[in-house]
């Protein structure tokens, strides 16, 4: 029995980092944050209209992707629907 609750533990742990690997590229975000095209910046608390970039790797691709749709670039530590938390240019 433990030893199926560690498992499951060191599973979820694995797949969550890679995850967050994945989804934040260290040369674009911080590896917590996630890249986010945004229209509306609150203080940098929260920001309104976000949508993912894409497949971005570098951070001008990013901003070049966010500008395609009028949006601002930022990298925001809790992405929500449509919204960002946290957020903070790249």
């Amino acid at each position: 029995m433990q030893f199926t609750v560690l498992a499951i533990a060191a599973f979820t742990a694995f797949t969550s980092a890679a995850a967050i690997d994945k989804r934040a590229p260290s040369d674009v975000c911080p590896s917590i944050d996630t890249p986010q095209c945004c229209q509306l910046d609150v203080d940098g608390v929260v920001d309104a209209t976000c949508a993912s970039p894409g497949d971005v790797s570098t951070l001008d691709e990013f901003n070049a992707a966010c500008a395609e749709t009028g949006t601002t670039a930022m990298c925001c530590t809790i992405p929500l629907a449509g919204l960002g938390l946290l957020c903070a240019a790249p």
